[in-house]
């Protein structure tokens, strides 16, 4: 769901999954802070852009535009696919809104306690694979700014156990920037709790900004089909290749069953 406040994704559910409450999967995360940004908004100077943009329809194609009339502007190209997990987005930014950072959002997803709890779940960490390498910034152990001048980079955003959300550009970047944010949550009759949630923001080169913004499961034959470095995110450890064949096999045995 759009919304034309910052023209942004103020949710994004994917069909078919449910959380540990069996609702829809929500892949916006709730962060109750002001400087949280959704995917696709811009963050300015003096914060995340809560201008309100006009919206027109081109077919599948959402096209927001927002001007001061001084020279500074933003158009937004958001196209829908009637199937599948990403959205094809350009962004061009003028003016002085040209320095301005487009964000990959806030976070990854809600968990709960539970899933917390589970040493062997990751949630909201973020990667960046440039040119193949990946780095991997991890919530729980990221407490300052982190700043990537990058090159070729394949995806960069938000990936747990089960789902990705991420940037795949196909124009380049001057930088990736992932912002620690902190907040108090408190859950029934629990003490509040401190949790750290990550934020990804995008430099583009001349104001422009072009990619998939792909929010999916992390299914193997998906993620091998986006190609390059994306069938990497499904992490099987020191035993990759043989969990793969496994995974093929059984694939092609659940075919005739």
């Amino acid at each position: 769901r759009l919304t034309n406040r910052g023209a942004a994704l103020e949710s994004i559910v994917l069909k078919g999954f449910t959380d540990d409450a069996r609702n829809p999967l929500e892949l916006v995360q709730t962060v109750p802070l002001s400087n949280r940004s959704l995917p696709l908004q811009m963050v300015t100077p003096e914060g995340v852009d809560q201008r309100l943009y006009e919206m027109t329809l081109e077919g599948r194609t959402v096209v927001y535009r927002w001007a001061d009339g001084a020279g500074t502007g933003v158009v937004k190209r958001i196209t829908v696919p009637e199937t599948g997990f990403d959205m094809d987005v350009t962004v061009t930014a003028s003016g002085e809104a040209a320095s301005w950072d487009l964000s990959v959002g806030t976070g990854m997803r809600d968990t709960t306690p539970l899933e917390r709890e589970n040493r062997f779940a990751t949630w909201g960490n973020v990667s960046v694979v440039d040119g193949g390498d990946t780095e991997t910034v991890k919530r729980e152990k990221t407490d300052e700014v982190r700043r990537f001048d990058v090159g070729r980079v394949e995806y960069v955003g938000f990936e747990d156990t089960y789902f990705v959300k991420v940037w795949m550009p196909t124009s380049r970047l001057s930088s990736v920037e992932v912002r620690p944010l902190v907040y108090e949550e408190t859950i029934e009759d629990q003490q509040p709790e401190e949790l750290t949630v990550l934020q990804v923001n995008l430099e583009g080169r001349d104001g422009v900004r072009e990619g998939l913004l792909f929010a999916a499961p992390k299914e193997y034959d998906l993620l091998q089909d986006k190609g390059g470095e994306m069938a990497e995110a499904l992490d099987f450890g020191i035993f990759h290749p043989i969990s793969v064949f496994f995974l093929k096999i059984l694939r092609w045995i659940h075919t005739y069953v």
